[in-house]
């Protein structure tokens, strides 16, 4: 899965990367952070909902830049994954959780609304049970942010 996002990036980077005018390209919007993962709705793996659940929701970090970031969701669950300067977000990886292996791929789109960031993602997620299932799920993301008022 990590050869497919470095792929990815380099498709992006041989783009350009540039804006629509043409110009300097822009810079990947800013990820980085603590977040609080609420999953919104899945379908697959017979209703299985705890395949996504009982690891995505909650904690999220997510660090590093650009091309090189990191979404650790804990209990190992730990991706790759992208942000180019629109917001577009792409998130890949292999973990295990509960001794089960799990395949995860998705997109998404980061925004931002007074100084808080939200990430929005859809993601597939290939579980190895027997038979192996593929259980999709979206969820958005909401930066934890300090609401104390700094002049006050």
């Amino acid at each position: 899965m990590r050869a497919a996002v470095w792929t990815l990036a380099a498709a992006l980077a041989a783009c350009g990367g540039k804006g629509d005018s043409g110009g300097e390209a822009l810079p990947p919007v800013e990820v980085a952070g603590s977040y609080n993962v609420q999953v919104t709705g899945t379908s697959g793996c017979d209703g299985q909902a705890g395949l996504i659940d009982d690891w995505a929701r909650g904690p999220l970090q997510v660090s590093g830049a650009g091309a090189d970031l990191r979404f650790d969701f804990g209990q190992d669950a730990v991706v790759d994954g992208e942000v180019d300067s629109k917001g577009q977000l792409r998130l890949a990886g292999r973990f295990e959780v509960s001794g089960v292996e799990r395949s995860l791929s998705g997109d998404g789109q980061v925004t931002e609304e007074d100084d808080q960031r939200t990430i929005d993602a859809e993601i597939a997620v290939t579980v190895a049970l027997d038979p192996p299932c593929t259980i999709d799920g979206l969820f958005t993301a909401t930066e934890l942010v300090d609401l104390e008022d700094p002049a006050g």
